[in-house]
């Protein structure tokens, strides 16, 4: 795991470098014609309180305002803190015809987030975050969104507070430019959930048909999988359970096990392993159990103590499945080739994510996105890989009944052969015996 960290903070560190803007330093965003999204990175200020005991009034004091920092990237990134970190930025409207603005933090993982504006000389706060109700939010989005209406020189202030990764990825878009890209965004979303529902349903439909077990293995797997996703891009949190905080936050752990339970049968069948390799199943059903116990174990306080355990365990499960999947290729097993393909996808996407996560990847769409990307390619993989095993089948099954026909005709020939020679042994006795009746022998009393 470190080393992938190093690989991960190497690799943001050398896509920042690309990253440079003629704006680094500016003191305000200036909102002018014809430009309608702006990213904020540059324009902010920051500071990190460590004793997460500072208040807004404190804040705001002169004392304390030489205390910030300004932003030297376009998307700040602090990784795993526990300090609370108070951001401050300042709009200029001076030449754009809108009045309604819009601020995104486009991070659906983020615990608490304090959104604070001036309204009529006052100030007021909007507290949000997936540590609290999703109707706490300004605007129904998957993000965190504020309303705003600068004015000649308008500050704000953030609070932020998480003990996910850190990342500040701050935009403004009017609201015409927020309405087009949600929509566009949203439209991606479509496109990939919609695949999702599309295999579920198409294998739910071979598998009725075939009653083949992997099949409704597979559905299950694509099914918690999705889950997964939904909660990752913040549509889970938005649409199936807004008020469910837990299952937001501690359900990390339950909604990985099920993936992991389902991923494991399906394993099982798909790989063929309980009927080949009996000392590989024994290792599949090791494992099978103790994410059970994984599985149980999400739904109690201690959970925490064994996240890194859990970590841990993953990683010995998805190296097992690919040495499993490398065993059964070398075997011959023309499956695993797709097997192996295809979580070569998903662990790709899957470590892009976890990077992204914690901080060590900026919010780009190839990154944001990358577990979604790498489950389609994974999925659809997998699929041709059932599709393949059903061909395997049909291939072995349409041999089997050439070999019975050759069997019954050769089995036809020794019948009628045999028939042709006992109807002739028939026609022998059967002359025989008519020449027995023919014969006619007289015996005399004498013997004569």
């Amino acid at each position: 795991m470190l080393g992938i960290r190093i690989t991960l903070f190497i690799l943001f560190t050398i896509v920042n470098c690309f990253t440079v803007d003629d704006s680094i330093g500016s003191e305000s965003v200036l909102l002018e014609k014809k430009k309608d999204i702006y990213n904020l990175g540059y324009s902010l200020e920051i500071l990190e309180d460590k004793t997460k005991k500072l208040t807004f009034d404190q804040i705001i004091k002169d004392e304390n305002k030489k205390n910030f920092v300004t932003s030297k990237t376009k998307v700040p990134v602090f990784g795993m803190s526990n300090s609370v970190f108070w951001i401050k930025f300042d709009l200029e409207n001076i030449s754009h015809p809108s009045n309604e603005w819009l601020i995104s933090f486009q991070q659906v993982w983020c615990d608490y987030i304090d959104f604070y504006k001036k309204n009529n000389g006052k100030w007021e706060v909007i507290k949000t975050g997936d540590r609290r109700n999703f109707d706490t939010r300004q605007v129904n989005n998957r993000n965190f969104v504020f309303k705003v209406r600068p004015g000649n020189k308008s500050t704000y202030y953030m609070r932020i507070q998480s003990n996910d990764g850190i990342q500040i990825p701050l935009k403004l878009f009017s609201a015409s430019a927020f309405s087009e890209e949600e929509s566009s965004t949203m439209m991606g979303f479509g496109l990939f959930y919609g695949i999702m529902l599309v295999m579920i349903i198409y294998n739910l439909f071979v598998f009725f048909s075939t009653k083949s077990i992997s099949y409704l293995y597979y559905v299950f797997y694509i099914a918690s999988y999705t889950l997964i996703n939904m909660a990752t891009n913040g549509l889970g949190f938005q649409f199936l359970y807004p008020d469910w905080i837990w299952f937001q936050n501690e359900g990390f752990l339950c909604r990985i096990s099920l993936m992991v339970i389902a991923l494991t049968l399906f394993t099982i069948n798909y790989l063929g392993v309980n009927k080949s390799t009996p000392r590989i199943h024994k290792v599949f059903k090791f494992y099978f159990y103790s994410t059970m116990v994984f599985f149980i174990s999400s739904f109690f306080p201690f959970y925490i103590n064994i996240l890194v355990p859990f970590y841990l365990f993953i990683v010995f499960g998805l190296s097992f499945l690919i040495f499993v999947g490398v065993y059964k290729l070398k075997m011959n097993y023309r499956p695993a080739k797709y097997y192996l393909l295809a979580f070569t996808f998903f662990i790709g996407g899957a470590i892009i994510k976890i990077g992204q996560i914690n901080g060590f990847l900026p919010p780009w769409f190839i990154f944001i996105n990358a577990f979604q990307i790498g489950g389609v390619f994974e999925v659809v993989l997998l699929s041709l890989g059932l599709a393949d095993i059903i061909n395997t089948l049909l291939e072995e099954n349409v041999k089997a009944n050439q070999q019975l026909e050759e069997i019954n005709l050769h089995l036809e020939e020794k019948v009628k052969q045999r028939t042709k020679d006992l109807s002739e042994a028939l026609s022998d006795i059967s002359n025989l015996l008519n020449n027995m009746r023919q014969a006619v022998f007289t015996v005399s009393r004498g013997g004569i």
